[in-house]
């Protein structure tokens, strides 16, 4: 069963974001503590495992993380998070990261990922290193998602365009506007192209670019393949320099990836009113070594929430 029938088929997908360092070891020990909890997939991010060094894949290397991943399927299936630097409106290096964009997905063909989160494009500093207006690039960068979906090999999942957030250094993209990237998922018109609605990078884009955050998560619906579940206050970071990420934590700023109900993000008004109909994978994006203890408590919160609309 290839991974799009899965998504048709099975019961939804309820998973955990996988943090690793690349040792097989430890990405063998997190995918048996989130079985164990009773989550039924696993989300995982190749970045440390070096096998798409130079956007070429390893297959050697990769075929010893599928051997741990085998080891697991019979209780997990998976999602898999594509390269976070890739970046289409980089036009002047858009071969390189298509490249990188093309073994993602080789590698999402390979362990059978469900679903691919995919960073949109974002708008270099300055927008010196472009000259084209966003409208440009968002129509490119419509071709360059369709081209890659179609010509995925293997891969029949589905890719999922991720909401943004604007914190420090990152750039400025069309999807912390969940108007525009509602229309760029309408107007790639795709039907394995959706929304990763990212809750976190969402509820701090409300607060920074002034709209409202469940309507947001309206416009958002219709196109929405996959969940990032994390909780936070929606401030955007002011946070830097020496302990950031504490100070971030004591005030409660930017994206902080706290499991829902330790933050202020309305779960229980989202999940008991709006209807997503195109059946997301559900992952509760959490970081940090120090919640794994509580990983049967987020199951168990995760599982509330996706049957809040059968209550």
């Amino acid at each position: 069963m290839d991974a799009r029938q899965v998504a048709s088929d099975a019961s939804p997908l309820i998973g955990y974001a996988v943090e690793d360092d690349g040792r097989l070891e430890l990405v063998d020990k997190r995918l048996l503590a989130i079985a164990d909890a009773g989550f039924t997939g696993a989300e995982l991010y190749p970045g440390f495992w070096d096998v798409w060094l130079d956007g070429r894949l390893d297959a050697r290397r990769l075929d010893e993380y599928v051997d741990v991943l085998d080891k697991h399927r019979d209780r997990l299936r998976y999602t898999l998070h594509g390269p976070s630097s890739a970046n289409v409106f980089d036009v002047a290096n858009r071969d390189r990261h298509e490249r990188v964009l093309r073994t993602g997905l080789e590698i999402a063909g390979i362990i059978d990922a469900e679903t691919v989160v995919y960073h949109a494009g974002r708008r270099l500093q300055g927008g010196a290193d472009t000259g084209l207006p966003m409208r440009q690039l968002m129509q490119q960068e419509r071709s360059i998602v369709t081209n890659l979906v179609e010509g995925a090999g293997a891969w029949n999942g589905r890719l999922g365009i991720e909401t943004w957030i604007m914190t420090g250094e990152t750039e400025y993209s069309y999807s912390v506007w969940p108007d525009q990237l509602a229309e760029q998922v309408s107007a790639i018109d795709h039907p394995r192209v959706g929304v990763t609605l990212d809750f976190g990078h969402l509820f701090v884009s409300s607060e920074s670019f002034g709209f409202d955050y469940v309507d947001g998560v309206h416009t958002l619906s219709q196109s929405v393949v996959h969940f990032h579940v994390v909780d936070s206050f929606g401030r955007p970071s002011r946070t830097s320099g020496a302990y950031s990420q504490a100070k971030a934590l004591e005030f409660g700023e930017g994206d902080i990836h706290l499991p829902p109900g330790y933050g202020s993000i309305p779960f229980e008004e989202i999940f008991g009113e709006v209807e997503f109909p195109r059946r997301p994978t559900f992952i509760a994006e959490v970081l940090g070594e120090r919640f794994i203890r509580r990983l049967t408590e987020i199951r168990k919160e995760c599982e509330r929430l996706v049957n809040l609309r059968d209550a």
